[in-house]
């Protein structure tokens, strides 16, 4: 007797399950079995989205124009065992479901990426007075050259001609791109590939063609070692020093949630902290950072910076119990904020920003 496969799409018995590397496999298969590519894309969407990030956010609307065959279909089952809070055997399945997600964004038709950008005004900018009286000072030494005036003597030094006249770097990478481009005109001559370069420099000999080789691979060659002792002898600049305010300029924070009855401490005190409490209004979640060394906490726009990744985490906190957790850990000591995220379960989807939905609870 054949048994019937009954095929379901509810993966609620997952929720909030810690997973053995079986278990992982069975789940992958389940999935396999009875979701499709639609389901798939889904999937990523939804966990762009729970992340709430910018970045993550950009991404939300390419997903759907990426081609079937291209939507990777693990990193989707993956997503969705993040959404359903799953804890996974495998180390960095965030990452990995990010990485996938940006090589299939990668296979999207050229024409559907151009459609989602803005046209681009291109500036042409043109060579200052000081670029233009050098290139002409420089082919006036070429004419000379070429007439015999100068280098029939192989004593003719371009890097003392540009020390003599202090020509700046920047100058200077427009005269090498200038004559790469004519050196690799009398090179393509020498070796006689191209018809129309024999016929337009016929009235020059085998003889001249290598001495303007010579002449201009020197140019160069002395044009760089000129750059590299200017580099050299450049003093170093000074590092700009960052103030508390420049940190926080793109910060945002929700001042207070008046039903839960909390309010945030002041953005500064994060800079510096070994440890930092956050509560997601949006979301209701709590979010731990711990600071990777004794430096503290950094703050980098709209992201918590310079923590310890593996100790800092982000915890689902339940409707009936969030004001009393938040309350304990708005007013609690730091010894009693530990054991209270002890009893908490870690979410596998943890995030750094800070929103004008993000309570600051306290550092320490």
């Amino acid at each position: 007797m054949k048994v019937r496969m009954i095929k379901t799409k509810d993966d609620s018995y997952l929720s909030y399950k810690a997973l053995s590397r079986i278990d992982y496999a069975n789940a992958l298969s389940f999935y396999h079995s009875n979701f499709d590519i639609e389901d798939a894309r889904q999937f990523l969407k939804d966990y762009l989205s729970a992340r709430n990030t910018a970045y993550d956010l950009s991404l939300v609307n390419l997903i759907d124009k990426i081609p079937d065959i291209w939507i990777p279909l693990s990193a989707s089952w993956i997503a969705r065992l993040l959404i359903l809070q799953c804890s996974l055997p495998e180390i960095g399945s965030s990452q990995f479901v990010i990485s996938r997600i940006e090589e299939a964004i990668k296979k999207i038709p050229s024409q559907y990426i151009e459609a989602e950008q803005k046209p681009i005004e291109v500036k042409i900018k043109s060579l200052s007075p000081k670029k233009v009286e050098l290139l002409t000072e420089i082919d006036e030494i070429i004419d000379d050259m070429i007439n015999g005036n100068i280098y029939k003597d192989g004593k003719f030094s371009f890097y003392g001609w540009l020390k003599e006249h202090e020509a700046k770097v920047c100058h200077i990478h427009v005269l090498i791109e200038k004559t790469e481009q004519i050196l690799e005109e009398y090179e393509l001559v020498l070796e006689g590939t191209d018809e129309d370069l024999l016929e337009g420099y016929s009235h020059l000999t085998r003889k001249d063609i290598q001495t303007r080789i010579k002449f201009y691979s020197g140019i160069i060659e002395d044009a760089e070692k000129y750059i590299h002792g200017a580099k050299q002898s450049r003093k170093p600049r000074k590092k700009k020093i960052i103030t508390c305010d420049m940190k926080l300029k793109y910060l945002q924070w929700k001042n207070e949630d008046v039903s839960l009855k909390i309010t945030s401490i002041h953005p500064n005190k994060i800079l510096g902290a070994m440890e930092l409490y956050v509560f997601d209004t949006k979301y209701k979640k709590l979010t731990h950072f711990v600071a990777q060394d004794e430096k503290g906490l950094d703050i980098y726009r709209t992201a918590i910076t310079s923590f310890n990744e593996k100790e800092s985490h982000t915890y689902p906190l339940g409707l009936k119990k969030t004001e009393m957790i938040l309350t304990e850990l708005q007013n609690g000591g730091r010894v009693h904020k530990k054991k209270i995220i002890e009893q908490l379960k870690i979410s596998p989807i943890f995030c750094e920003r800070i929103n004008e939905n993000i309570i600051l609870l306290a550092v320490y």
